[in-house]
């Protein structure tokens, strides 16, 4: 009986084997797939008074950056200016928003200066700063005479926000605020400029 079983046996080997290379090990072969690159932002300073500070928005995605620029300790605040320096070939710009801005108290209007992309959908320069970098001119303000500047106390409050959406490069940089930076109050020009003058932190721009 055992001899006639042999040649079964050897035929089931046959066909079982070569199965088993096949499906068995599928997954050795599997090519590694890595994970998009992903905007971050880490803030060069907390807010504290005599700065205007970014905080990164619950909002923002490895896509798209929110920073709420946040303002504590000033009387009689009614807005503020600075000049944006970013790294175009991280981020694109994309505007300013007075969404949850403390300028807005008691439903006071607020206008808002610099709420247009950057590099535009064209792809031109907003303002060309080197190869990397762009520049735009960004600023919030109460209505002139509508009501006076709101008071900021310890506690950090919103004066405006940005956004940015990620660009084509990776890499790390700076997000700065290099020039024309201010806060003013709600006096007559060229009185209006609150002093000591605050300083406008940045922070570092990360795509990998």
């Amino acid at each position: 009986m055992i001899r006639h079983q042999r040649p079964a046996l050897i035929l089931f080997t046959a066909l079982i084997l070569p199965a088993m290379v096949i499906f068995g090990c599928g997954g050795s072969n599997s090519t590694p797939t890595s994970s998009p690159a992903c905007m971050t932002f880490v803030p060069a300073q907390a807010p504290a008074a005599g700065f205007v500070a970014p905080e990164v928005d619950a909002s923002s995605t490895c896509d798209i950056l929110v920073l709420n620029m946040m303002v504590t300790d000033v009387n009689d605040l009614f807005g503020g200016g600075a000049l944006l320096s970013f790294p175009t070939n991280l981020m694109t710009y994309t505007g300013i928003s007075s969404a949850g801005s403390t300028l807005a108290q008691n439903g006071v209007a607020v206008e808002v200066a610099g709420d247009r992309a950057c590099p535009d959908a064209s792809g031109n320069w907003c303002r060309p700063l080197g190869q990397f970098f762009g520049e735009v001119t960004i600023g919030i303000s109460r209505f002139s005479g509508v009501a006076p500047g709101v008071n900021v106390g310890a506690a950090p409050e919103r004066l405006l926000r940005l956004t940015f959406t990620k660009g084509t490069g990776e890499g790390t940089t700076i997000l700065s605020f290099p020039s024309d930076t201010n806060l003013f109050n709600s006096n007559i020009p060229p009185n209006n400029i609150i002093q000591p003058a605050p300083v406008w932190i940045g922070g570092t721009v990360t795509v990998n």
